[in-house]
């Protein structure tokens, strides 16, 4: 079968328009079968693409920009592999400190040996599934967006799904109030659309509306017949320009209605950039003051004119971004960065296991015992504490290939241009809100994100290899996701605790139930819970000792736990009073 390469970059563009269209709607793809749904999509749609273009030895070269972020996934690879405890010990101390335990009943469980550095390596998997299934397709996509059409028709299926979701989002919480679909409740105070969170609806529908404001920028630059601002108002493309500012305006005034506090600040980060790269067009190089005038003057309307529409309730949220009122919200973030950072303290230089941060945390937590964080509310951080400076070193990469690109995209005209302005601009929006939020962590956010990278790339250092490094680079491309393929269709679905039937059994089915948590624990360690009931198995066998020793590691595994500390307690009084 011949597919040439434009082809299947068009094969593979419809397929990532159709995940970032679909993705928001079950609950963002954030429930894991969503999730696995996805990432089996985006690795079956890169495989086949990349497979046909490797027989036809039609193999683009990846933009410089992606490639820290395939480092970022060789990273989880790494951190897969087991490695000796010297080493183990060396390049992180506390990954090593949770598979190789001080308590002696503990260590007896997990045995000797080697071990990788992620504590929860099935979690690993799957972030690594899903990333290299989605940088993959967004690769594959980046041809297909040079061409002018194909952009174009992209650019508005994903800006039309993006209302969609507003419009929805808006009318829901109208008539639904807390409840998803109407029917779904979900254990947070502010569901949004067809999102559990009005920040990650916000993080979604911020992105659109700047790529729209990008598509009227566009527009306009090609409908007006001269220099004049408001030439383009006689022209007989005026009806696309006014729908497409409408389509902007309303995406953008979703946002504040949602209200997102982020979600407003990081609009306004991405309006300030929009506007910064539209003003330097006139003559790049020096900025005079005068070509500041009209952006200005927009952007102080825009925001007038969405003060006087939003509802009184909108704007007393919005007032608490200058409040020196205490907030719950921002407490409780401030304390959990701070947890995040002595997760990364204790293994800064390869992390903990990227995708594993629910099972990283609970050891250094200091505040919400009985409370099971699954995110640090910053992406940054929370890279930090899972692939410690390794991570960093990668996104500070990325970052710096992604804005360099900034003076190249600001340089031109046309409705792809102005898409790619848009997409820019979507990018800082989301690196903004990234600072407070875990949007990146949210499959429809990460799907559109790397739409918008494919958007912005730049073809010519996407060009199609010679036929031997095509095969090559799209053999090797093969390899790595039948090896991730192969690797996430090998975990077992999530275990349904059977030792929490076990107490009132005995005999066969407690030993079963003691066989099934020590083969969970020796692959996931953390699992202060499970610990528990292997201890409470253990001391009801009579075996006292071994169980009060076993209860006691698993309070140092998530020490804010009151429950697991009474448990210990009552096996080991003299543990009563401990820290």
């Amino acid at each position: 079968m011949t597919l040439p390469a434009d082809r299947g970059a068009g094969a593979a563009l419809a397929i990532l328009v159709a995940l970032v269209v679909v993705s928001p709607w079950p609950m963002g793809g954030a429930p894991p079968w969503a999730a696995r749904t996805l990432t089996v999509v985006a690795l079956a749609a890169s495989a086949l693409v990349l497979g046909l273009q490797t027989l036809n030895g039609r193999v683009s070269r990846p933009p410089k920009v992606y490639w820290p972020l395939y480092g970022l996934v060789g990273l989880g690879a790494a951190q897969l592999v087991p490695i000796p405890p010297a080493l183990h010990a060396l390049v992180a101390p506390g990954s090593y400190s949770l598979w190789h335990p001080s308590e002696p009943a503990a260590a007896a469980v997990l045995g000797p040996g080697w071990r990788p550095v992620s504590v929860h390596p099935d979690a690993t998997i799957e972030w690594m599934a899903w990333a290299l299934g989605l940088l993959m397709l967004s690769t594959l996509a980046v041809p297909a967006l040079q061409q002018r059409r194909l952009a174009v028709r992209a650019a508005v299926a994903v800006i039309a799904g993006g209302l969609v979701v507003a419009v929805y989002g808006i009318v829901a919480r109208t008539v639904f109030g807390s409840l998803l679909f109407g029917k779904v409740a979900v254990p947070t105070v502010s569901p949004f659309g067809p999102f559990v969170s009005k920040n990650h609806f916000s993080g979604y529908v911020e992105m659109v509306a700047l790529l729209a404001m990008g598509w009227a920028l566009g527009l306009i630059e090609e409908a007006r017949r001269d220099r004049g601002m408001l030439s383009w108002v006689g022209s007989s493309r005026a009806g696309r320009v006014l729908a497409a500012l409408g389509v902007a305006a309303a995406l953008a005034l979703a946002i504040p209605v949602s209200q997102s506090r982020g979600g407003v600040l990081s609009l306004i980060a991405g309006l300030a950039t929009f506007l910064f790269l539209v003003a330097r067009r006139a003559e790049p190089g020096a900025l005079s003051r005068r070509r500041w005038v009209g952006p200005g003057i927009g952007f102080l309307m825009l925001i007038i004119a969405a003060l006087a529409v939003l509802p009184p309730e909108v704007h007393q949220r919005m007032a608490t971004l200058t409040s020196s009122s205490p907030d719950t919200s921002g407490s409780y973030r401030l304390g959990l960065w701070r947890d995040t950072l002595r997760a990364f303290a204790a293994s800064p230089v390869a992390g903990q296991g990227l995708g594993a941060f629910e099972d990283v945390l609970p050891r250094y937590k200091q505040q919400d015992g009985e409370l099971r964080v699954e995110h640090a509310e910053n992406d940054y951080l929370e890279a930090l504490a899972e692939g410690g400076v390794l991570a960093a070193l990668a996104l500070v990469a990325f970052l710096w290939l992604l804005f360099q690109r900034v003076p190249k995209a600001s340089s031109r005209r046309g409705v792809e241009h102005g898409l790619r302005l848009g997409a820019t601009a979507a990018g800082v929006a989301l690196a903004v809100h990234s600072l407070v939020d875990f949007n990146l962590h949210i499959p429809a956010s990460a799907s559109l994100a790397c739409f918008l990278l494919a958007l912005a790339s730049d073809r010519v250092e996407a060009r199609v290899l010679d036929v031997g490094g095509a095969r090559a680079l799209g053999v090797c491309g093969l390899l790595a996701i039948a090896v991730v393929a192969g690797s996430l269709s090998s975990i077992p679905p999530a275990p349904a605790t059977p030792w929490q039937a076990g107490s009132a059994e005995s005999g066969l089915r407690a030993r079963h139930s003691e066989t099934s948590l020590r083969t969970h624990l020796q692959e996931r360690p953390s699992d202060a819970e499970a610990w528990a009931w292997l201890a409470w198995l253990r001391a009801s066998a009579g075996a006292r000792a071994e169980g009060a020793s076993l209860a006691g590691h698993a309070t140092q595994l998530d020490p804010t736990r009151h429950a697991l500390r009474s448990f210990a307690e009552s096996l080991d009084p003299s543990r009563a009073g401990g820290p």
